[in-house]
């Protein structure tokens, strides 16, 4: 029982819902690729560095350099979109857009 108080508070609970979504829920492979909004703070930038762990690609989205600047420089090998004025509503379109063109220019 220790154990699980020592991980509950290690984590955190936006931690915990993170890692147990990856671990148990979507079970990510290494030919998987993901993507990840930081605009979620301590839980984006965390999954953020456990789906680099199993994936190939990891694209992170936000709306804020500074988290993307951190994220690049913590988490290696993360590719970084920045969103930015009011695009937020069509977020998941704008990142299905840049990933795209980001494969055809391989």
């Amino acid at each position: 029982m220790q154990y699980y108080t020592i991980f509950a508070q290690s984590l955190g609970y936006p931690g915990i819902s993170v890692y147990l979504s990856i671990q148990k829920i979507a079970v990510p492979t290494e030919s998987d690729v993901a993507v990840v909004t930081l605009g979620t703070g301590s839980a984006g930038i965390l999954a953020a560095q456990l789906l680099k762990l199993k994936c190939k690609k990891v694209f992170a989205i936000s709306d804020s350099a500074a988290s993307l600047k951190w994220i690049e420089k913590e988490v290696k090998d993360v590719i970084p979109i920045l969103l930015t004025g009011s695009r937020r509503p069509n977020l998941l379109l704008e990142a299905i857009f840049w990933i795209m063109v980001y494969y055809l220019s391989l």
